[in-house]
């Protein structure tokens, strides 16, 4: 048996290039159908190898397989005898370690530092990998860690001989081949609404062993239908990672549901959903930000987009990343980059981007900010994730956010959102009328005549002046919306309109640079914006 990861390892294993390897990501998942790490390993090196150990602070060194496998522990729990092991050669053949949770033991401590016994096993391993007996050896280290980020930068640098291997969440070939598994092992059968094939996009971003425990639920209840899998899914990325991600379901979502904004639409429906339904995705923007007043259907138009496109949605909310503990956002965030690439193509949408990202000021005291912000920045430059991910940020004030991220190939695509011209207002209200599923008298001519007194108002408030509609209608127990009932809801609500929203009206006509985004009166001003700065 050979999977992506194991064979990274061979190559550099039998080329010589190196013999200490660090894996990370779903280490604690199946690597095969019902197949864990350990077993896999045990399996996949078996030839030539006499012993096969781990070592955990917790319990020392265990025997996994070889010739003590009868006694629970090797007798020597000392990282010392350990190390005399690996740099020892021996002519019947190999030993490999494999050190599990490795954060705790090569880890760093608050503010950087190390107490002097972990200094002392840093000191001894990166001497032992430096080792020219270890090096000549046939022998191997495994470091068995969720993510690289807890473990010291002495062994993930340039100079370091670590060579680090993705685990990565099963991809879509791969949860296929989970589903045929647990099908064929089935102790109880139940009726499934979903073929193999939807089954296995609706599980993009689940781990095997959450798929079983999604099979079982199946076979507990006698039924697998969307909703459950839904449901079930959205539970086990909320348990494993609290309030920071959330996925949303784009299933009836669409552009064709966006009132208004035609020509934003239409760069939309030719530089994203066309590519991503062809499988074109080479020229995909990488990121997209939304700028403009809030209640202007930025958040909305994003998930209509991902449904048209035919792609996951998730909104990634990272102002709940910082941690106080050095370490623990870091590794919170390279999980959350590996739970997306499991899930591409996957839209992620960052809201209020401006407050969010940020690499501190010169005075900023908080090194994980400043961490958090280098790692989201590598992370959004590698081209190989282009058409994989799709980041979609907004923001109100886009003169806030780092130019860092704004420069090509990043959110370069920065497209403005504002309050809707009146052919736009009519069809917004038109579309909430209808919506709301009353009987409406309303005539075109009406429709009109109350768009021109909303001159102003975002979608948003124009919603509201609907939903105060149907509200009086409960009340007074009116048979249907009338024109005299969306008159009186218009004299209750009060738009937002004042200089802040003047004022960001004009910052995001600022920050945009292609007046394909921008018609009428809101090029005009740019134009004019842009002359005087």
């Amino acid at each position: 048996m050979e999977t992506k990861w194991s064979n990274i390892i061979d190559e550099n294993y039998k080329s010589g290039v190196s013999n200490v390897f660090l894996l990370t990501g779903t280490v604690h998942d199946y690597v095969a159908p019902g197949v864990s790490l350990r077993n896999f390993l045990v399996n996949h090196y078996q030839e030539n190898t006499i012993q096969m150990c781990s070592y955990s602070i917790a319990t020392g060194t265990t025997i996994i397989h070889g010739p003590f496998l009868e006694k629970q522990t090797h007798g020597r729990n000392d990282w010392e005898e350990m190390l005399i092991d690996l740099r020892t050669v021996r002519e019947e053949g190999r030993i490999i370690y494999l050190i599990e949770y490795p954060e705790f033991v090569l880890g760093h401590n608050v503010n950087g530092q190390v107490d002097k016994e972990t200094s002392n096993r840093l000191i001894g391993l990166h001497q032992l990998m430096n080792d020219t007996a270890f090096i000549n050896s046939n022998n191997m280290l495994l470091l068995v860690s969720e993510t690289k980020s807890g473990i010291h930068e002495m062994f993930l640098n340039a100079n370091s001989r670590t060579i680090i291997v993705p685990v990565d969440y099963p991809d879509r070939e791969e949860r296929m081949d989970m589903i045929a598994y647990l099908r064929a092992t089935s102790k109880k059968p139940f009726d499934s609404e979903l073929s193999d094939g939807v089954l296995a996009n609706l599980t993009a971003g689940l781990s095997r062993m959450q798929m079983e425990d999604l099979h079982l639920l199946a076979e507990s209840s006698g039924k697998m239908t969307r909703n459950m899998v839904i449901d079930r899914k959205e539970e086990l990325i909320r348990k494993e990672f609290g309030e920071l991600i959330e996925f949303f379901d784009t299933e009836g979502f669409g552009l064709s549901q966006f009132s208004g904004q035609e020509h934003i639409k239409k760069y939309h429906e030719e530089a994203v959903i066309e590519p991503f339904k062809n499988g074109n995705t080479a020229y995909v923007p990488k990121g997209l930000l939304y700028m403009g007043p809030p209640g202007t259907g930025k958040t909305y138009f994003a998930r209509c987009l991902a449904g048209d496109a035919g792609i996951n949605f998730v909104e990634f909310k990272m102002s709940k990343i910082v941690d106080k503990w050095v370490g623990t956002s870091e590794r919170n965030l390279e999980k959350a980059f590996n739970c997306f690439l499991s899930m591409a193509p996957v839209g992620v949408f960052i809201d209020e981007m401006d407050q969010v990202l940020s690499r501190g000021g010169d005075n900023d005291s908080n090194p994980v900010r400043q961490n958090i912000f280098g790692m989201f920045l590598a992370f959004l430059s590698k081209p190989e994730n282009r058409g994989k991910i799709l980041w979609v940020g907004a923001t109100n004030y886009p003169n806030k956010i780092d130019e860092a991220l704004k420069r090509a190939g990043r959110f370069d695509k920065k497209i403005p959102f504002f309050a809707p011209d009146s052919n736009d207002r009519i069809s917004v209200l038109r579309h909430h009328v209808k919506a709301s599923g009353f009987a409406s008298t309303l005539i075109e001519a009406d429709l009109e005549e109350l768009a021109e007194g909303m001159d102003g108002f975002t979608p948003a408030e124009i919603e509201n002046i609907v939903v105060k509609a149907n509200e009086l209608i409960h009340r007074r127990g009116l048979s249907g919306m009338t024109r005299a009932v969306m008159d009186e809801a218009i004299g209750y609500m009060l738009p937002a309109s004042n200089s802040r929203i003047q004022e960001m009206t004009d910052l995001a006509l600022k920050d945009t640079n292609d007046l394909e985004f921008l018609t009428g009166d809101y090029k005009e001003r740019a134009l004019e914006l842009h002359q005087k700065h």
